[in-house]
């Protein structure tokens, strides 16, 4: 999950097809605000909520995911040693035993109220919901009806410039 207004993938499709980016997301080099993908990959990008916040939340991920994992700090894509970390809790272990379904339980209650949720109105006084219209969507909800369409229609959309950059480094 990128804790960034913008994932790294995203600037760099838009790089490939010479898209712009928002212009709220990003800055080149020299700090000043941009709409380039390119000028923002040489540069850095706002966090997801454009707070403090934010930025405290991101940095405490940098430092879990990557320094704390050995990954290198500096020139990520040229180390090719971008760092991951996993974390693993057994329930059991820090709620004592046979609690297991009572942590579910209100796991799914939680998901559940964000679900049932009303969205907020947009901009333009449209729901706030996805553009599917499936109302609120939890984290891989999203890929997964989009895994299923694909499924579906036995193909994934992309760019042909994307495919042809997918095939020349398969080969």
């Amino acid at each position: 999950m990128a804790t960034s207004s913008m994932a790294w993938y995203g600037l760099k499709l838009a790089e490939k097809e010479g898209a712009s980016i928002p212009s709220d997301v990003a800055y080149d080099r020299h700090g000043h605000a941009t709409t380039s993908a390119t000028e923002a990959l040489h540069g850095a990008l706002r966090v997801f909520d454009r707070s403090y916040k934010g930025s405290h939340l991101a940095l405490m991920i940098e430092l879990l995911a990557g320094a704390f994992t050995g990954a290198a700090m500096e020139d990520k894509g040229i180390s090719n040693n971008w760092g991951s970390l996993v974390i693993a809790i057994n329930p059991d272990y820090v709620f004592g035993l046979n609690t297991l379904d009572g942590l579910r339980n209100s796991a799914m209650t939680m998901c559940d109220r964000v679900k049932h949720a009303t969205p907020l109105p947009t901009n333009d006084g449209s729901s706030g919901s996805d553009s599917n219209n499936s109302g609120i969507m939890l984290p891989g909800e999203r890929g997964d009806l989009l895994m299923e369409e694909n499924l579906k229609v036995g193909s994934i959309a992309m760019l042909d410039n994307v495919y042809e950059g997918l095939a020349k480094l398969a080969s």
